[in-house]
């Protein structure tokens, strides 16, 4: 579960910024939005969190800094000594901060112990990583790297066990030391490494992404169950589709470009000759009763866009992930996107405390009856262009507020400057 999350100088945001999914104590609506009691610490998480924002304020930015810590994390153990760092983009709009590297700070639990992991990093290497655990309440110093100090810059703590001299001493410049040490398959660290790989789930452009397509089929062939439940999700959502069905093809001659060259057909088929081709058909109900089957391609944009995300929801949904996505609202209804909400706040869907992170412009769903105010996150960019994030909560609006027209007012800020047009 994610707990806190913290960036500076990376894109638009200048500043320390703070997003935070730690419930306020004093707000007791909707306590099925919350996690009670997270890791024996006495304090509640969110289920999940909604930003808001005018277009460029920094929405997708923070969403992204999240994806480029997990990538960093999983890949850069992998990459070449030398290589310049891909992703890394600070604030544009400060000289000085152009040449000054990026910071991120990320707060989760994982096998119910809360951990604080963070780096400095610029193009060319990681200038700073730490690692901290908190079994109980105290502080358990894993390690720490400070780049600057040589040889000298590298502190163990005495809970972190196994091999670290030796790992640190194959971590380039260019790699986070936690990524080589799961690569090394430390065992201590493994897990650590894992929350990053498996629990983090970022989805940039959904709409209409064939590899989600794919991805979401493939979950359906894996089971039954699978299958059922994602039929279940589109029967929910009121496309008309009563079924699905799923049906395998062997790959073969057929399926390649008539005007291919002889050689390359033949490699092609000695290179997949044992893979198959996952095909999706919708089944409608007729008016008689019977079912009709349809070529997926038939099926509206909103319709396929939907049955994209139905793998991640229910992979996420069924492991206790963390589902961030950007624009949720591409091509959905808005009544379909609250459906999405409701299943992260329903105890008997979300069983597994997943959480779902999202940015969005419906202001339909800045509703008090489906959000907390701690859930509701707002970014706004100052006068130098550098980005700012704050939570409604701030602002402290009453239980009963309007919060829809109140933010179409102006009353959180966070809106567009929008001048008149002369032609």
């Amino acid at each position: 579960m994610l707990i806190e999350f913290r960036v500076s100088n990376y894109r638009s945001f200048r500043d320390e910024n703070v997003f935070s999914l730690v419930a306020a104590g004093r707000d007791k609506t909707h306590p099925d939005n919350t996690i009670d009691d997270v890791a024996q610490k006495g304090f509640q998480l969110l289920r999940s969190a909604v930003i808001y924002g005018a277009n460029a304020s920094g929405k997708t930015n923070l969403l992204r800094a999240l994806d480029f810590v997990q990538t960093a994390v999983t890949d850069s153990a992998k990459w070449q000594k030398g290589d310049p760092i891909e992703g890394i983009a600070p604030f544009r709009l400060d000289a000085e901060l152009q040449s000054q590297p990026s910071r991120f700070e990320i707060v989760f639990v994982q096998d119910g112990v809360r951990f604080e992991y963070g780096f400095v990093i610029d193009r060319q290497r990681v200038h700073e990583e730490w690692l901290f655990a908190y079994p109980k309440k105290v502080a358990q110093t894993w390690f720490q790297r400070d780049a600057s100090l040589g040889e000298e810059g590298w502190t163990w703590g005495a809970n972190l066990k196994g091999q670290k001299k030796q790992i640190a001493e194959l971590t380039r410049d260019n790699a986070l030391f936690l990524s080589v040490a799961a690569q090394l398959n430390h065992e201590q660290l493994s897990p650590v490494f894992q929350w990053f790989q498996r629990q983090l789930r970022p989805l940039f452009d959904t709409n209409f992404s064939p590899s989600l397509n794919s991805y979401t089929t493939h979950v359906a062939a894996q089971s039954d169950e699978h299958r059922a439940k994602i039929a279940m999700f589109l029967r929910t959502a009121d496309f008309g589709i009563a079924d699905i069905e799923i049906s395998r093809q062997r790959f073969d001659e057929t399926m390649l470009p008539q005007n291919l060259p002889d050689d390359l057909k033949k490699k092609f088929l000695q290179e997949f000759k044992d893979a198959e081709r996952l095909d999706i058909q919708t089944l409608h109900r007729t008016t008689e009763g019977k079912t009709v089957s349809f070529s997926f391609d038939d099926e509206s944009h909103g319709t396929r866009n939907f049955y994209g995300l139905t793998g991640p929801l229910l992979d996420v949904l069924e492991n206790g992930r963390i589902l961030v996505v950007d624009e949720l609202d591409t091509s959905l209804h808005p009544l379909l996107v609250r459906k999405i909400v409701e299943l992260f706040h329903s105890p008997e869907f979300n069983t597994n405390n997943a959480q779902l992170i999202f940015n969005t412009h419906d202001t339909s769903l800045l509703d008090p009856s489906l959000f907390r105010r701690d859930q509701i996150w707002f970014t706004e960019k100052d006068r130098d262009g550098a980005s700012h994030l704050y939570p409604l909560s701030d602002f402290k609006p009453r239980k009963d507020e309007a919060l829809e027209r109140g933010y179409l007012a102006g009353r959180y800020r966070a809106l567009p400057f929008i001048g008149r047009l002369e032609f």
